[in-house]
């Protein structure tokens, strides 16, 4: 079960790197979502030191994702007509 684990949670982590990597506007987000299973790993096979790690990466994917958004070219307005 830890090998599946082990897999899964690479492959999380390669995924978002490659969307970072992109500079794909959601991928901050995908990465903050990608420390819950590593949350649930910590806790299940209780290698509690990864949750320093969860703590830590989600603070810089808090971080960076605000400074994306605000990097992010704004959409015009849609303009609205009178019936």
């Amino acid at each position: 079960m830890t090998d599946l684990w082990s897999y899964a949670l690479t492959l999380l982590g390669v995924a978002g790197t490659a969307l970072v990597g992109r500079k794909v506007w959601w991928a901050q987000h995908f990465l903050l979502i990608t420390q819950i299973p590593w949350t649930v790993f910590a806790l299940v096979t209780g290698q509690f030191g990864f949750l320093l790690g969860v703590v830590l990466n989600s603070a810089i994917y808090v971080t960076s994702a605000r400074e994306w958004q605000q990097q992010r070219p704004q959409r015009a307005p849609v303009p609205t007509t009178a019936p």
